[in-house]
């Protein structure tokens, strides 16, 4: 089956939750951006959705909760390389109904290309940090959570998975 990916400036409507610019370190034998690098970039937007939706680092702390990925799926679909400035766009799909798990989209752009680099999806679980055992995502959080996928769901077009990943 096709997947049809969606256009820049779909991508571009989404928040933006992580943007950098390659350095050399990140370069590898290819010339291009290492597959490291791109999970890193990843995990600093999937930082900053948690961040937007009342689960800052603060509380993290403070109330012992945290997020653990416990699926992903990437998709490399054109190069970054040195100096090249990348941008990741984010769109929460869904949640479990427990309330313990997320599934969440990640486009990462060549924002000079204006070009779609990569995709990331991931189911994320949410963590008691004392127990280490997935727990429901806190009431507060979870409010924003909702409202941020069902602004989600509104868009008009549908976003690329891989087939597999569910927090169902």
């Amino acid at each position: 089956m096709l997947t049809v990916l969606p256009s820049y400036d779909q991508i571009k409507a989404l928040p933006l939750t992580h943007e950098t610019t390659v350095s050399a370190e990140w370069i590898d034998v290819m010339g291009h951006m290492n597959v490291a690098y791109y999970t890193a970039a990843f995990s600093q937007a999937m930082q900053q959705i948690r961040s937007s939706v009342g689960l800052h680092n603060d509380l993290v702390h403070e109330r012992q909760i945290g997020a653990f990925a416990i699926e992903t799926h990437t998709r490399y679909v054109s190069e970054l390389r040195i100096g090249d400035r990348l941008e990741i766009h984010s769109r929460v799909l869904d949640r479990s109904p427990s309330r313990k798990r997320l599934h969440a989209m990640h486009f990462m752009l060549d924002a000079d290309q204006q070009l779609l680099s990569a995709t990331f999806e991931a189911i994320v679980a949410n963590v008691d940090l004392k127990e280490r055992r997935m727990a429901p995502i806190l009431p507060e959080v979870l409010i924003q959570l909702d409202s941020l996928i069902e602004q989600h769901r509104g868009l008009e077009w549908a976003p690329p998975t891989c087939g597999i990943l569910s927090c169902r």
